[in-house]
């Protein structure tokens, strides 16, 4: 099973780029070996993602800000105890999709991706599947 997450962002916090995710993890997800870093176009038209691609797994950053990043933020707040109180009104997000990593090779690369989130995005990271703050 892939993991994914929401990293919410706070309203006072600034836009990152996708470039300046790039910029921001190539040292963290270089400690196994060197990652490929790809823009990739949406198959249904719109913004860019970013795809990284380290051996035998990938993850993908996609920017989203929109209504419906609007209403879900909503949704997710009236569900989820624990919710930071702006995550009602979070219109900005980064959602994060991994692939497959049967043998957790690369869970510290997960751990490391989610602590930036956190850390220097300041962004609170939500797990849809589990329906938890991590």
């Amino acid at each position: 099973m892939s993991l994914s997450f929401y990293a919410l962002l706070p309203p006072n916090q600034k836009a990152f780029s996708l470039e300046q995710i790039q910029e921001a993890l190539a040292p963290l997800l270089s400690s196994q070996s060197k990652p490929s870093f790809d823009f990739e176009d949406s198959p249904f038209g719109g913004k860019k993602n970013l795809l990284v691609v380290l051996p035998g797994w990938w993850v993908r950053f996609f920017k989203e800000q929109d209504e419906y990043v609007l209403s879900d933020s909503a949704h997710i707040a009236e569900i989820t105890a624990g919710a930071p109180s702006w995550v009602k009104s979070c219109g900005n997000r980064i959602r994060v999709l991994f692939g497959e990593d049967p043998s957790r090779t690369y869970t510290n690369e997960v751990l490391f991706i989610s602590d930036w989130l956190t850390q220097e995005a300041k962004a609170a990271v939500y797990v849809p599947e589990e329906k938890i703050f991590w």
